[in-house]
């Protein structure tokens, strides 16, 4: 077969899979007992031309890559090939699975993302038109929430879609990791961190934290981010009354090699929000008051840390830092106050 004879009978078998798994959970058919409806629907060598694992077989050239289409390709070598799915492509599955959903009521076939701000919809709306076509979307606000959603209704891409992802409970979902470049890894973390996740900025650390009730979903990305270079920590979190868990990404390289590969979506507040915290962070590790704070102290015997950030201005932990430096360099000492406390005065 060449090329477009590939990708037309691909595209033939995987809307012909989407429309069953359609039809099953129209149905209502359990998922444990899809496997005996998919099989008197297709043949073996179906299957696997369908997941991409036997296509190679098929194929005149060895060693290429066949653009199959709505943001997937299949990659063959001589005795093997391999489906590989566009960053957009994994960026669109990733935020259906963490703020989205699917559904088939009314007879239409709607696809949703919800987020709480609206400039985010740009971008969603960019790589569905990027992946598969032009569609009309319409945003509107979610009744009591402070939020927005964004639809669209397409039964040719909630087919495509439904491929790829469960039509389930949000805990049944996993990252197509086999199916991903290095660039399509790095979308997936980009889309996950901003649906589920938090940037702020407490007392002297800068956090990020991603929180999901899929344990399984949050260790694969626990895992990619590690693949980069981002080492995280892993907690259960048991606030709101359910069961969640969470990956807490700190220290200023780690945020600063996030911001680097990954970051939040671009124009939106999550991404200025964490500009703001991360340029903060630098500024507040460069800043250099040793000048200021031995001026005060002379001025000033016997000043403890909390009377020398009210009297300068500065952050405590700048001041604790550079009070460090000012005593390693004989400058300064302290003797010890009421409670404990540390009272500085100049040595000369």
């Amino acid at each position: 077969m060449n090329k477009r004879e590939i990708k037309d009978k691909f595209n033939y078998l995987r809307g012909k899979y989407g429309e069953l798994l359609i039809k099953l959970n129209r149905n209502k058919i359990n998922s444990y007992k899809w496997h005996e409806h998919i099989f008197k629907e297709f043949n073996e060598k179906e299957v696997s031309f369908i997941f991409g694992q036997n296509i190679w077989k098929f194929s005149n050239e060895k060693d290429c890559e066949i653009n199959l289409g709505k943001g997937t390709k299949v990659v063959i070598n001589k005795n093997s090939s391999k489906l590989i799915i566009s960053p957009k492509k994994a960026g669109i599955l990733t935020w259906i699975c963490c703020d989205g959903y699917m559904s088939t009521h009314s007879g239409g076939h709607y696809i949703s993302i919800k987020d709480d701000d609206i400039l985010v919809f740009d971008y969603f709306k960019k790589i569905v038109e990027k992946t598969y076509e032009k569609v009309n979307f319409q945003i509107t606000k979610i009744k009591n929430k402070n939020a927005y959603q964004c639809l669209f209704c397409s039964k040719e891409i909630f087919k495509d879609i439904l491929t790829y992802i469960p039509l389930s409970h949000t805990r049944d979902w996993s990252i197509p990791i086999e199916l991903l470049s290095k660039e399509a890894k790095l979308e997936v973390l980009r889309i996950l961190a901003h649906a589920e996740g938090t940037v702020f900025k407490a007392s002297r650390s800068r956090v990020i934290e991603i929180t999901l009730a899929n344990l399984e979903a949050l260790i694969q990305s626990q895992s990619l981010l590690e693949e980069f270079g981002i080492p995280s920590k892993l907690r259960n979190d048991f606030s709101g009354g359910w069961k969640r868990y969470k990956i807490k990404i700190s220290r200023r390289n780690n945020l600063e090699k996030f911001r680097e590969l990954i970051h939040f979506i671009p124009n939106t507040k999550k991404y200025d929000k964490f500009e703001n915290i991360l340029n903060g962070y630098k500024e507040y590790h460069k800043q250099d008051c040793r000048e200021i704070l031995l001026e005060t102290i002379k001025n000033n015997k016997f000043l403890t840390n909390k009377e020398l950030t009210k009297l300068s201005g500065f952050d405590i932990s700048t001041i604790s830092r550079n009070l460090k430096k000012l005593k390693e360099e004989g400058l300064i000492n302290h003797n010890k106050g009421i409670e404990n406390s540390k009272n500085w005065f100049s040595t000369f």
